[in-house]
């Protein structure tokens, strides 16, 4: 994230990260608290920086789940 950060605050920009799981995109009342975040973070001009959620993903993490989520996000 200090990466993005750093890369992004020379142009006016700031990031915010978002953490997701494939249970925040299967559900639909958590997918809609998703999008909902991820429009605020572009309202207030923030580059939205989607991973997953590693932490509190329940199943084992599979090849490509990152690019699941941000095609869903």
């Amino acid at each position: 994230m200090r990466a993005y950060e750093q890369s992004f605050k020379p142009h006016g920009f700031g990031v915010g990260q978002i953490l997701l799981t494939g249970e925040d995109i299967d559900n639909q009342h958590r997918r809609l608290n998703a999008a909902s975040t991820l429009q605020q973070l572009l309202k207030v001009g923030a580059v939205p920086i989607i991973n997953e959620n590693d932490t509190t993903a329940t199943a084992e993490i599979c090849f490509g789940d990152n690019d699941r989520l941000v095609v869903y996000a």
